[in-house]
């Protein structure tokens, strides 16, 4: 069951929505920049508010992913870093910086967090860990499952130099990455989602695909293979420092046999497998503990089932598109857009999101929590791109 607290967002901009587990409270908080608010003010009344629901319900951050521009980084993070430190909470918990163009206005596009509240007399936790390559993670451990959250993988070596090439930059964040879950005594056979970014997409999204697979088939994911399950993901444009590409990754480990059951959805009602032209992921990933279904939904655009690029040119024609291949995608697992408890619109430009803004409104589209950034899609042809997390 998921409740949407509406006027939490009418007045601050922060959506929560709330999952009630047998185990524990899952909240997904999403924070925006609403039209009407002063920039600066509106950035430290939305990590304000962030902060006082955390420290108000004693929420355990496992997620949390942050947009902006990266000339106003530093700016952005201490308003972050001051709204937790003041309620008591610690603000070097891992965190994803993403160059994000907002697509209202301002240099701060907003956030978005997930975390989970123990219910009385169950054994939930939430802990930092760390890899041998230095950097942290989170880890929700329950009943029978550890899931694990590594964010930032990028392709440094060991000496932290990046290489000088964008197929090397990727071939070693994939390396690196497959070390990270080694010393978990994980491989990207128990990961059901990435999160990939790319500073440069448009130039080289094909050489991305190509090395992605390279790697995926010497870990044993292989395509044709009808027992290989690609974890759902996102290929988008952005950027964290310097890197070409980085990478955000959820991973599973079952204690128990059964206790969290992962199933891939490769094709839906509207749209084919992905790797039939040459993309390694699913379209979706459905994760259910609980009797409580998660579903992470790829990143979705107007492309049909043979893989083309329908509505060129036409940002609405490809917005009415990307939700109804969204709201199959849904449908078919017995949901629907109102499952959502979290998204991310990236378009490719402002009139890109003015259409889709305006196809949202005149088709009374269902509400969910979005944060919405202008950024390059995988082709240069595609306007619109929807990446979402429903629970069902």
């Amino acid at each position: 069951m998921k409740v949407l607290d509406t006027e939490t967002a009418a007045r601050t901009g922060v959506d929560v929505s709330e999952v009630e587990r047998d185990s524990c409270t899952e909240f997904y908080l999403t924070g925006s920049i609403a039209m009407d608010y002063a920039k600066d003010s509106s950035t430290n009344a939305l990590f304000s508010e962030l902060a006082d629901i955390l420290a108000r319900d004693g929420i355990q951050v496992i997620q949390e992913k942050v947009y902006g521009l990266r000339t106003a980084k530093e700016a952005i993070m201490k308003a972050r870093d001051a709204a937790l430190a003041e309620h008591g909470l610690d603000p070097a918990l891992p965190v994803t910086f993403l160059e994000g163009k907002p697509a209202r206005h301002g240099d701060f596009a907003g956030f978005q967090l997930w975390g989970v509240v123990p219910n009385p007399g169950k054994d939930v936790q939430v802990t930092t860990v760390k890899n041998s390559l230095g950097g942290s993670g989170r880890c929700l451990a329950g009943e029978g499952f550890r899931l694990f959250y590594f964010p930032m993988i990028n392709g440094a070596r060991s000496d932290g130099a990046l290489p000088d090439c964008v197929t090397g930059q990727t071939d070693q964040m994939f390396q690196n990455a497959s070390a990270t879950l080694s010393a978990h005594n994980l491989t990207f056979k128990d990961v059901p989602r990435t999160w990939i970014y790319l500073a440069r997409i448009l130039d080289w999204y094909g050489e991305f695909n190509r090395v992605r697979t390279e790697h995926f088939e010497k870990v044993g994911l292989r395509r044709g293979d009808p027992e290989t399950v690609f974890p759902a993901s996102t290929g988008i444009q952005g950027q964290s420092h310097d890197e070409e590409c980085v990478m955000d990754i959820l991973a599973l480990e079952n204690l128990e046999e059964g206790a969290v059951e992962l199933t891939p959805i490769r094709e839906t009602s509207r749209q084919n497998q992905a790797f039939a032209y040459g993309s390694a992921f699913s379209r979706a990933m459905s994760v259910k503990r609980e009797g409580v279904n998660t579903v992470y939904v790829s990143g979705t655009a107007s492309i049909n089932a043979k893989g083309e690029t329908l509505y060129q040119g036409d940002a609405e024609a490809q917005s009415v598109e990307t939700l109804l291949s969204i709201g199959a995608l849904l449908e078919d697992q017995g949901g629907s857009l109102q499952n959502i408890c979290q998204a991310t619109l990236f378009c490719k430009d402002r009139e890109s999101f003015e259409a889709y803004e305006r196809v949202a409104r005149q088709l009374n589209v269902p509400h969910f929590p979005t944060v919405s950034v202008i950024a390059d899609v995988c082709r240069h042809d595609l306007s619109i791109e929807i990446e979402a997390t429903a629970v069902i």
